[in-house]
């Protein structure tokens, strides 16, 4: 009775941040019993209903692919949209959002389904260039599109065409340019970028096909991880490669195969660690849906009872504004003529919460978050085959003024930039940014450097130098690390600078603009890696490895805490130390490396678990 007095007495469109506390706790406290939906069932009815259908003209496209960008720069986010007519025609559409009214470009691009596309800033002239891949009227093709501003210049990346995988735009190799990784027709592999130029890499991921890949940092050591999964010919598989200095190995993480399905990096439950979500058919061609808990580079499985799905698309985002991130999906369930579309509300705690919000039903469809009229809230477009069979498109407005839902804030910029240069190499760090919903080890971070100052010719933020507005809807390039290892640098004076990013995938402001030189490119072929050593993860709960590339004898290593306590002290002569935390209280920790006439200085977040 106490619950339901509770609601009934706010009856205003904004509850006060006590009421919502008292709720979400509630819940939590319920989730095992039949009241917890009913809850929650009766807070959407007293405020409405999220998201509304907006009537816009957009072509209908089914086996679809949908990529938002803002591809010109305007601060807000332009719609690609590809896919089959009912006609059976492969068609691609870009279209320019003003102020949230959308036009057909009318630009000239390859129509395909069944494909892919990534958005990325390639050439690193601060817009966003197309990767676009799949069936076409003339069989399977790839295409690469710069952005030259006005139109798109079709360049040949030679690189072989697939269907029904996925295409990435990942700086794999920390040189500051966004590589190619492409999964699909029976292949998965990396082109590096050299200068605009692509070759293939030499590493062997497998034979994979109606695949999906997604890259992230789940180890915190500063450079990208491989999630994968697919059909390997001989059974659906689903795998983890540890990037190691551009070394990849199967981790052997034991996740369950799947295939026609999705993948995604998400740090859930904001405690600085990526997790992973994954959907598709099982060998027995079983929908399944499946969350992994990283817990400091080991995973396990989280039962939410989230429904499975195939042939279908889901996203993550921060639609309600409470600084964690929700799901949206849909595609096909087990079953004959069984379908899934869904919202699931994150409530914390490993709960989620399916919100009685309907909207359509469909497959070999694709979903994407997006606040494209730019009012502080995740909207959403959906486009694919509906239960008939026929294609659709669709945008829903996030209706943030009628619901129980906030406003997001941008967060504050990290600061205290500092550098180590050592050779061609840059270790920049910063400290935590901050933000109003989003706790601050669910923060990512975002760079961009240059050789002159707002310049972004060795690193792209993929954002407005000015304002920070994100021109893609993701992480940002430097993951949750407060820190990033840049090799490769001629001699010559750079400028950098840094922007957080919160899990509504909105940017705060560039943090002011520091510099370095570097005074020398010379690189002994015995150390062609970086020779600072380093630590990771960060944050961290329970330990932290600490990395030596090159051994130089032995170092020592201080951690102090803000009062200038030292917590820890220790003499190491390995390349690879593990030193345990998990008695320290949470908080900021200096850690110092002490090596001969150097000295190395890095901040550390620790957190709990």
């Amino acid at each position: 009775m106490k619950a339901l007095r509770l609601f009934s007495r706010k009856t205003g469109n904004f509850p006060d941040k006590l009421y919502i506390m008292q709720l979400r706790k509630l819940v939590r406290c319920l989730v095992t019993s039949g009241l917890a939906g009913f809850l929650l069932a009766q807070s959407y009815a007293v405020y409405g209903q999220p998201f509304e259908y907006v009537t816009a003209s957009f072509i209908a496209a089914g086996r679809s692919v949908i990529a938002w960008c803002d591809f010109d720069n305007d601060n807000d986010l332009d719609l690609l949209i590809c896919g089959m007519t009912a006609n059976g025609t492969p068609v691609t559409r870009l279209y320019r959002n003003d102020e949230g009214v959308f036009t057909d470009t009318g630009l000239s691009f390859i129509g395909v389904s069944d494909g892919a596309a990534a958005w990325g800033d390639y050439d690193q002239d601060g817009d966003m260039d197309l990767l676009l891949t799949g069936n076409s009227e003339t069989g399977d093709i790839i295409r690469l599109y710069r952005n030259d501003g006005d139109t798109f210049s079709e360049i040949d990346p030679g690189i072989p065409p697939v269907r029904q995988g996925a295409v990435c735009f990942v700086d794999v190799d920390n040189d500051g340019d966004l590589d190619i990784f492409i999964t699909g027709n029976w292949m998965a592999r990396i082109y590096y970028n050299k200068d605009g130029e692509f070759t293939a890499g030499t590493q062997d991921f497998g034979l994979f096909s109606n695949s999906s890949a997604a890259w992230g940092d789940f180890d915190n050591d500063g450079d990208l991880d491989l999630l994968i999964s697919g059909d390997s010919g001989a059974g659906a598989i689903t795998k983890i490669f540890r990037n190691d200095d551009g070394i990849f190995t199967d981790i052997e993480a034991g996740l369950p195969g799947l295939m026609a399905g999705t993948v995604h990096w998400v740090d859930y439950n904001n405690d600085g660690y990526l997790d992973l979500a994954i959907s598709g058919f099982d060998d027995a061609l079983e929908a399944q849906f499946y969350i992994y808990k990283n817990t400091g580079g080991n995973f396990e499985i989280v039962y939410t009872g989230i429904e499975g799905f195939a042939i279908g698309s889901a996203d993550w985002g921060d639609f309600d504004n409470d600084g964690d991130l929700d799901l949206i999906m849909s595609g096909k369930a087990s079953g004959c003529g069984a379908y899934v579309s869904a919202i699931y509300r994150n409530e914390g705690d490993d709960v989620f919460y399916k919100i009685p919000d309907d909207f359509i039903l469909s497959t070999r469809c694709a979903v994407q978050w997006a606040d494209y009229d730019n009012d502080g809230d995740l909207d959403f477009f959906i486009a694919g085959l509906n239960t008939a069979d026929a294609p659709f498109s669709r945008l829903y407005r996030n209706q943030s003024g009628t619901n129980i839902f906030t406003e997001n804030t941008p967060p504050m910029p990290p600061d205290e930039l500092s550098v180590i240069v050592n050779n061609d190499t840059a270790h920049l760090s910063w400290s935590s940014g901050w933000d109003g919903q989003t706790p601050a080890a669910g923060l990512s971070y975002n760079l961009m450097l240059g050789t002159e100052p707002g310049f972004c010719d060795i690193i792209s933020p993929m954002a407005d130098p000015q304002t920070g507005y994100r021109y893609i809807s993701s992480l940002g390039n430097a993951g949750q690390n407060m820190d990033y290892y840049i090799q490769g640098l001629e001699s010559g004076t750079y400028f950098w600078t840094v922007q957080s990013v919160d899990q509504a995938f909105t940017g705060s402001a560039f943090a002011q603009t520091e510099s370095f030189t570097i005074t020398t490119t010379f690189v002994d072929e015995t150390e062609a890696k970086p020779v600072a050593p380093y630590f990771y993860p960060n944050p961290a709960s329970e330990r932290i490895t600490i990395h030596q590339p090159v051994l130089k004898g032995n170092f020592k290593l201080c951690i102090s805490d803000l009062t200038g306590r030292h917590v820890f002290q220790s003499e190491i002569n390995e390349r690879l130390a593990s030193v345990e935390i998990s008695n320290l209280p949470e908080g900021i920790y200096l850690v110092q490396i002490f090596r001969q006439d150097e000295i190395f200085s890095y901040k550390l977040l620790k957190t709990s678990r």
